[in-house]
């Protein structure tokens, strides 16, 4: 499916792309004079006349320079990754190196360490084009693989667009029992009509992950001591050899807006919201081990595969007056039904329906963007909460802050309070309490001082798995809530200086935890810097980019993962950090295609190997990957 869907994207994109005697200006965002015989012989294509946004009708631009905020999200998340530390093989997992708190408040199935790397709702595009667009998108991975992403989008009509986007990664890895590899298929409708408007997107998205459990003791002793035998990670023995996890994740989303009144500061709208998400999670392992204790008397092997089907429902009526800008009431429906899958069949574990209400209001007042976000629930001890307000105010080009406060609940995982396994140390039926958010956050863009962003959270009830302290091999999961606050601060300074032709660009994270025990750990200090050159040769029509990224974090008792539950415990036993990590790029833009050559840990090799992504996960040793990023307009 994967190379059909990307010839095809490939073949139509050929064939809708041309150009006569076209020629570039790199210094603006167009492409000027091509030929159109349909509308008229000289047409000019402006990125400005392509239209994206979200869910949450946030907009997003297109982005055809070639500036270091494309080099830092030139990776498998398409993200700025600096809260976050890679695993040895590309997509595999993340262990964080700062705190955050999810946005939504239904509960989810688990199989956390999976979050990050999921296309999530907000990040799914609608677009609003004058003409065909295609995005092509290449990395190499370390070995035998690749990671692309396809992207087209077009307009049927003046009302009608939709899209279409595939991305896939398979990478072997260099360790033992390593292999990641994802499918993520997306599409989207967006018409808007006179009366009524609708927004419909399909998501699918799979992941395969070979999971090796991490470094055995030995195999540790063996990297930390380089013998040059072991230069070879392949030789490094690992926990598991035998174990997979297999995660499916299908969203349909759906929205309908139905205009009664549309004028000019008094508009009447109202508008039904179906959402269907199926989330399913199978562990395999066809040897049990007894890093994970004994299995249950008459069990031989181990499946454990779990399934979570969520439907919401959403009614609501919109409202634009000269008192508000705008006014949303909302009644919502959950319905969740949570399943063991034994033999192909669905069991049901329970089956749950709750209720809430939702109010949302928008005002500027006084050049103050104003915005209140409020849910309720009626029912459901394991719905929470949420209540968010922002003010927002901008005073000329790149000078602004930005003030929320908000009170957000969320329940832990339903995995988490029933499941059974075929090892005896897996399995629990409990309740849970709702893990509680109270945060301030403030950012400022100022044009002297960069990018300011100060938190300050309260946490209540945070939840978190342990392992048995005096047999730290054993990595059956103990279940906690912790019953004390846990304060958690942090502070965040983005800042360029420009040299030049050179640029020298700080991002600097500050965390404090105040808190009894060491249950939340995170770094003290997370800091990158990158120096690079910036030039245009050839008559300017290639655009270079090169120079050096550099990112180091204090040490501190990092989470570990564990396999079966795809999520991370703490430990207190061994730190890791404290290590740098040095890459050389080099990057280039011609015409609408941005190349990029990056070394990674290119230090690797004479700083010691004391480089770890968890405390027995060993980070990526010196590799070169390139890619290029391609967009294609007609």
């Amino acid at each position: 499916m994967k190379k059909q869907l990307t010839i095809l994207l490939l073949v139509f994109s050929i064939f809708s792309f041309s150009q006569d005697d076209t020629t570039i200006n790199l210094d603006e965002k167009l492409i000027d004079n091509p030929t159109d015989t349909l509308k008229s012989k000289y047409f000019k294509f402006d990125t400005s006349k392509l239209q994206f946004f979200n869910e949450k009708n946030d907009t997003i631009t297109l982005d055809t320079t070639l500036s270091i905020k494309n080099y830092y999200s030139f990776n498998f998340l398409k993200k700025d990754d600096l809260h976050l530390l890679k695993s040895n093989n590309v997509g595999r997992f993340y262990n964080k190196l700062t705190y955050d708190f999810p946005n939504d408040n239904i509960p989810k199935l688990g199989y956390s360490a999976n979050d990050i790397m999921l296309i999530h709702r907000e990040d799914v595009l609608f677009s609003k084009v004058a003409y065909p667009l295609t995005e092509l998108f290449f990395k190499s991975v370390y070995s035998q693989g690749q990671l692309t992403d396809a992207y087209f989008t077009s307009n049927l009509n003046q009302d009608l667009n939709f899209s279409l986007a595939f991305k896939a990664l398979r990478s072997l890895g260099n360790y033992q029992n390593s292999l990641f590899g994802s499918k993520q298929f997306r599409t989207t409708l967006n018409f808007n009509g006179e009366k009524i408007s609708t927004r419909f997107f399909y998501l699918s998205q799979s992941f395969e992950r070979n999971e090796n459990g991490g470094m055995t003791s030995t195999s540790i002793e063996n990297f930390e001591s380089e013998d040059p035998i072991f230069d070879e990670r392949s030789k490094l023995n690992v926990k598991f050899e035998d174990a997979k996890n297999n995660y499916h994740q299908r969203i349909f989303y759906l929205t309908n807006n139905f205009s009664l009144i549309n004028k000019k500061n008094n508009s009447f709208k109202i508008y039904h919201v179906f959402d269907f998400e199926t989330t399913n999670n199978r562990y395999h392992q066809d040897n049990a081990s007894f890093y994970y204790g004994n299995l249950i008397s008459g069990n031989n092997d181990i499946v454990d595969h779990y399934k979570l089907r969520t439907l919401t429902n959403r009614f609501g009526l919109s409202k634009d007056n000269l008192f508000f800008d705008r006014l949303h009431l909302q009644l919502n429906n959950y319905n969740l039904n949570y399943f063991k899958v034994e033999s192909g069949m669905d069991n049901k574990v329970f089956s749950e329906n709750f209720s809430s209400f939702s109010v949302k209001v928008f005002k500027n007042m006084y050049n103050f963007d104003l915005s209140i976000d409020f849910e309720k629930k009626i029912n459901g001890d394991q719905l929470g909460n949420n209540f968010n307000i922002k003010i927002k105010r901008e005073f000329y080009k790149n000078n602004w802050f930005n003030l929320s406060l908000s009170i957000r609940q969320k329940h832990p995982g339903l995995i988490y309070e029933n499941f059974i396994s075929g090892y005896d140390n897996f399995n629990w039926t409990q309740s849970l309490k709702l893990v509680e958010n109270k945060q301030i956050d403030l950012k400022i863009s100022n044009s002297i001082f960069g990018n300011i962003n100060f938190n300050h959270s309260i946490i209540d009830n945070f939840f978190y798995l342990s392992v048995d302290k005096d047999s730290q091999e054993i990595m059956a999961p103990i279940l906690n809530q912790y019953d004390r606050k846990i304060k958690y601060y942090s502070l965040k300074i983005k800042r360029s200086f420009d040299f030049g032709k050179w640029t020298l660009d700080n991002a600097i994270i500050y965390q404090v935890i105040n808190q009894n025990d060491d249950i939340l750990n995170l770094p003290q200090f997370v800091s990158r810097n990158t120096l690079f050159f910036s030039e245009r040769i050839f008559r300017n029509t290639l655009a270079i980019q090169t120079g050096i990224n550099f990112k180091i974090f204090s040490k501190y008792y990092a989470n570990e993962y564990n396999p079966l539950i795809s999520d991370f415990h703490i430990q207190n036993e061994k730190k890791i950090g404290g290590f740098p990590l040095f890459d050389f790029f080099f990057n280039a833009k011609i015409r609408q295609t941005k190349i990029f050559i990056i070394a990674e840990h290119i230090n690797s090799s004479f700083t010691g190997n004391n480089f770890y992504s968890t405390p027995e996960s060993i980070y990526r040793d010196f590799g070169l990957r390139f890619g290029f990023k391609w967009n294609l307009f007609n």
